[in-house]
């Protein structure tokens, strides 16, 4: 028990500091662009990503179940910040959007040949 402890004090605070801080609020921020950021692989590719790291299930199609809706930025590294749930059947399961979000790497979106920072927003199906 001792040693699960010191692991978990060891290891803790680098996955809590794993992805640095970026302030958006002294970069530039686009919403439209010459080429929108995209999931490396496109819509399929990130719905098979969700739902293999989830026990939720997405679908590209919209259903009775409902869905959760989400904007963030997509940065010009690809990394995901600053996700904001908008639209969730419940909290637990926009928390999990959100914590799937910051898990995947994004082409991040051009504007003027430059990889820039973009907000954008997500509609994600429930199964």
């Amino acid at each position: 028990m001792r040693k699960v402890i010191l692991i978990l004090a060891v290891f803790l605070p680098l996955v809590s500091f794993s992805q640095e801080e970026i302030d958006f609020s002294k970069q530039e921020l686009f919403t439209s662009i010459d080429s929108m950021p995209y999931y490396k692989g496109g819509e399929e590719a990130m719905l098979k990503f969700i739902n293999k790291n989830s026990s939720l299930q997405f679908v590209e199609e919209r259903t009775k179940n409902g869905f959760v809706s989400i904007s963030f930025i997509v940065a010009a590294n690809g990394k995901v910040y600053e996700p904001k749930v908008l639209v969730s059947p419940t909290k637990e399961i926009g928390d999990e959007v959100t914590r799937l979000l910051k898990l995947m790497n994004w082409n991040s979106g051009i504007r003027k040949g430059k990889k820039v920072n973009v907000s954008i927003s997500l509609l994600l199906n429930l199964k």
